[in-house]
């Protein structure tokens, strides 16, 4: 049974003339897991905004063409109304909380159902648990981390059990194997009650979403360009360029030797194919041979550029949250270092103390940044020595226009007023963005809001520059820009710290990995050395990229297990498949 048809839809947003939506026709059956595939600019985003009518009431602008859901004509129906019927997970997850407690906040969607006290209680039992929110129930929302906030969204819309679940880039936020459990739960909601998914996925997170999609529809320009089953889908050179499984890359490149190869999206099937095929074949190459990342070796040396010991944090509440636990870390100039950690690990806690947002709750604790202790300097001061760009950037801009943004921290530092057009520019133009400078920043599109705060950080030029979810809400490409702009800084000295729970960005890009659990290091090393410890990473919610797990699970045919790259390892089935 059709669920949703969507006929001849175009959309015009109040910013521009030309057309985010062309023409868009799609019919979307009762039970189907549906990802709709597309960069920043594909326009999947607003289509999905489409199916509950926020574009174009709350966007503005103007549409033609028809949106049908569950027999409900989108245009003449109100959004309240719809949401009886389909609900929508918004980018921003802290926006789609209402109530004062995590509780609270997962019980209000079933209690406005006019469900039995009972119903509501086991609905929200249910859903925090599934979400990993067990424990938090009289938790405040505002002191959740934004990955905690995103679980806190997507548990509400569980409770909720709706006919349709709609969600843009809905696991960004999480940590690895929350973004498979969240999925997972999803695709047994689909399965239980004929639930109709229907996810948004700029290409960052397309490992989990792969293996339940029933059908991927790729966007380009506003336009449906194709769609078919995840294993015919990647095969096609536009998925390919967005973003798909890196099992399905690897195995695309490696039929030029073995033509009869699959293209598997799931893991587990990759490996089992492999072990059956080539049963009887190992690899052998010596290690001398595989490039390897260090860490700078020369800190006995070298004096530290941040320094902190025995940091401790506590949130006050009920109950209180211990989210820094006696920590201790030297980070030294040049380096390149990745943060990372499950949800609510303390990770964004430990930045917000490096650049003086927060105060540590212990008076015994050391923090010196670039030999400023931040607690002891204005916020004027220790911009300079070291800075730092927001998981959700749009709420650190004070400005309207980006010009205006751009010059804020500038004219707070001293700079005069003709240096200061010249360094906004060259900042917008250093990201790629210079074009958007007369822009008024609610009209910038999401991805440029990215750079744009990363520009107005870089424009003050810290020493030390910490930036959260560098590639959160951006596409592949615009992810291979930031990360590439992130590369140069460092290159032109400067320290870089970075926050993710993209481990395939952690594996390309930085030297060093700091892992934090319950407020503590956990871990500190090269890519490679943390990445190999697979099962301990487990144990704490994280998981090396797929790309290594599966060389990993081939380790008894001789495969490394510290491998970083789909390039990597197709050098390495080049000379396994050659022997």
């Amino acid at each position: 049974m059709t669920i949703i048809k969507i006929s001849n839809f175009s959309f015009i947003p109040p910013w521009s003339e030309e057309p985010i939506l062309k023409n868009i026709n799609l019919e979307i059956e009762q039970g189907e897991m549906i990802v709709i595939l597309g960069d920043a600019k594909s326009g999947n985003r607003y289509l999905i905004q489409a199916l509950n009518g926020i574009v174009p009431r709350e966007t503005g602008g103007k549409v033609k063409g028809e949106i049908i859901v569950d027999g409900l004509d989108v245009s003449k129906t109100p959004i309240e109304k719809i949401s009886e019927h389909l609900v929508v997970l918004l980018p921003d997850p802290a926006v789609q909380v209402v109530a004062p407690t995590v509780e609270s906040d997962v019980a209000f969607g079933p209690a406005n159902l006019g469900l039995s006290t009972e119903e509501i209680q086991e609905r929200t039992k249910y859903a925090l648990r599934v979400a990993r929110l067990e424990g938090f129930e009289k938790r405040n929302p505002r002191t959740l981390s934004g990955g905690e906030c995103q679980s806190l969204v997507i548990a509400g819309l569980i409770a909720m059990k709706p006919k349709i679940i709609a969600m843009i880039d809905p696991v960004a936020m999480l940590d690895p194997i929350g973004k498979e459990r969240i999925y997972q739960v999803i695709r047994s909601l689909n399965k239980e009650y004929g639930m109709t998914v229907i996810v948004s996925e700029s290409g960052m997170n397309v490992e989990p979403l792969f293996e339940i999609a029933s059908r991927v529809i790729v966007m380009h320009k506003g336009e449906i360009i194709t769609e078919g089953a995840p294993e015919e889908i990647v095969k096609n050179e536009l998925a390919r360029k967005l973003g798909i499984p890196q099992i399905s890359e690897l195995f695309l490149r490696i039929r030029e030797y073995d033509p009869s190869l699959p293209v598997p999206v799931k893991l587990e099937d990759a490996v089992k194919y492999i072990k059956e095929r080539y049963k009887d074949k190992r690899l052998t190459i010596e290690k001398a041979k595989r490039q390897k990342i260090w860490m700078i070796k020369d800190k006995c040396r070298r004096k530290p550029i941040i320094h902190i010991k025995n940091l401790h944090h506590i949130y006050p509440g009920h109950p209180p949250v211990h989210a820094l636990n006696g920590v201790s870390l030297d980070i030294y100039p040049g380096e390149f270092v990745g943060i990372i950690g499950q949800n609510g690990s303390g990770k964004t806690t430990l930045a917000l103390h490096l650049v003086g947002i927060l105060k540590p709750t212990n008076p015994d604790c050391e923090i010196l940044v670039d030999g400023v202790d931040p607690r002891e300097v204005s916020t004027r001061e220790i911009i300079r020595h070291i800075n730092y760009v927001f998981q959700n950037p749009s709420r650190q801009f004070f400005s309207l226009t980006v010009k205006d943004e751009l010059a804020f921290g500038l004219k707070n530092l001293g700079y005069p007023q003709e240096e200061i057009e010249k360094l906004s520019r060259e900042s917008l133009r250093y990201f790629g963005v210079e074009e958007y400078y007369d822009w008024y920043v609610p009209h910038l599109p999401r991805d440029v809001i990215t750079y744009v705060a990363e520009a107005a950080i870089a424009a003050m030029n810290p020493k030390i520059l910490i930036v959260d979810e560098p590639t959160g809400g951006l596409d592949t490409e615009g992810a291979l820009k930031m990360m590439e702009s992130l590369v140069r800084l460092n290159k032109a000295g400067k320290t870089i710290i970075i926050i993710t729970h993209d481990m395939k960005v952690i594996a390309q890009y930085v030297t060093r990995v700091i892992v934090i659990h319950q407020g503590k290091i956990f871990l500190d090393g090269t890519p490679r050395e943390v990445f190999s410890k697979r099962d301990l990473l487990k144990s704490i919610w994280l998981k090396p990229p797929q790309i290594t797990e599966f060389c990993q699970e081939l380790r008894d045919m001789g495969f490394p297990d510290d491998v970083l790259s789909i390039d990597e390892a197709y050098n390495l089935f080049r000379e396994f498949l050659r022997g």
